[in-house]
């Protein structure tokens, strides 16, 4: 009877051991995954201030436009153009980040990373992108 009673407690020490080496791995993999995710974030986050960057000088060019400054449509074309390459060269950027989201999902959100915003964000930017150009380039065929 203590020889079953000794073998059920190393047996419980065991899946004890066993069950902690586990959680340690994936706690282990949950950290790259997040070293990870975090360097996709940090670059979509540089796209997306480049991005920003040259939007506001967009905006800048129009509301000088609006006020009667004459700005020369070369510039705003340039600007516009400037825009529509920054956005297409991030595309590759957006879409490796999507696509580690998706298949990392169910790590990061036991993180606690809520991944539903980065990708709904990033897929605001790139139909902002289109339309701004879009517009952009409607006006300048319009104005001229």
């Amino acid at each position: 009877m203590k020889k079953w009673v000794i073998i059920g407690i190393i047996s419980v020490v065991i899946l004890v051991i066993g069950g902690c080496t586990l959680l340690i791995s994936s706690i282990s993999e949950n950290s790259n995954t997040i070293d990870e995710y975090n360097k996709n974030v940090d670059v979509v986050r540089a796209d997306l201030v480049e991005i920003g960057n040259i939007a506001t000088k967009v905006e800048t060019l129009g509301e000088q436009m609006s006020k009667g400054i004459n700005i020369p449509v070369s510039d705003l074309k340039d600007a516009s153009d400037q825009l529509t390459q920054k956005c297409d060269s991030s595309k590759p950027d957006f879409d490796r980040y999507k696509l580690f989201v998706d298949n990392n999902k169910q790590a990061l959100e036991s993180a606690g990373v809520n991944t539903f915003d980065g990708i709904k964000a990033i897929d605001d930017i790139i139909v902002t992108c289109q339309i701004q150009t879009k517009v952009i380039n409607d006006a300048i065929k319009t104005i001229f």
